[in-house]
């Protein structure tokens, strides 16, 4: 898993399939915005673990952008983050494209 923090605020997140994406930006977004319920919260992996620290440095998001290709992995996502919050949009490039 490769990361890249593309300027302050956006950060890219590479790797094969099964190697964890979708778990390791849940995990973030739910660090973003302050979540302490153990429940949510896991413990990752050293890479895992680099990418929630660089991803939370700086000031705390008002929104937070999920963007990914197809409908499949958007579905994927929303079913992983257990959790209904105002602030998180999760959407295909299309809809993101359409929104703007």
């Amino acid at each position: 898993m490769a990361i890249q923090k593309r300027t302050d605020q956006n950060i890219s997140v590479i790797a094969r399939a099964g190697c964890g994406k979708t778990t390791t930006i849940v995990q973030l977004v739910y660090r973003l915005l302050g979540h302490k319920d153990k429940s949510l919260l896991l413990k990752g992996s050293k890479q895992q673990e680099e990418i929630w620290e660089r991803g939370c440095s700086g000031p705390t998001p008002s929104n937070i952008q999920l963007v990914s290709f197809g409908t499949r992995s958007v579905d994927d996502i929303k079913k992983k983050l257990k959790i209904e919050d105002r602030r998180v949009a999760v959407k295909t490039v299309h809809g993101f494209g359409r929104s703007i």
